[in-house]
């Protein structure tokens, strides 16, 4: 598979929360970049947010498209923030 373009991923944040409006989400992460391609990115919350929604938003000054090939996303069992 052909891979470029990595260096457009850059200036990302990371939300989580129980919908997609940003302002009810809690941020979780940032990535400033750039990637280079085929580059594995963790990234881990510093605290422990609730909610099924994940947002990745691309916060970059340049209006350039950039892809994923691939998001995994892991909760810890059983957590309840209640």
């Amino acid at each position: 598979m052909h891979s470029c373009c990595g260096s457009r991923l850059r200036k990302m944040l990371i939300h989580v929360g129980e919908n997609l409006d940003t302002s009810n989400m809690e941020l979780c992460g940032q990535f400033f970049g750039p990637a280079v391609s085929g580059q594995v990115i963790v990234t881990q919350c510093n605290t422990l947010p609730k909610g099924q929604k994940v947002k990745l938003t691309s916060v970059n000054t340049e209006p350039k498209a950039f892809h994923l090939t691939e998001v995994e996303v892991y909760g810890v069992d059983g957590y309840s923030s209640y």
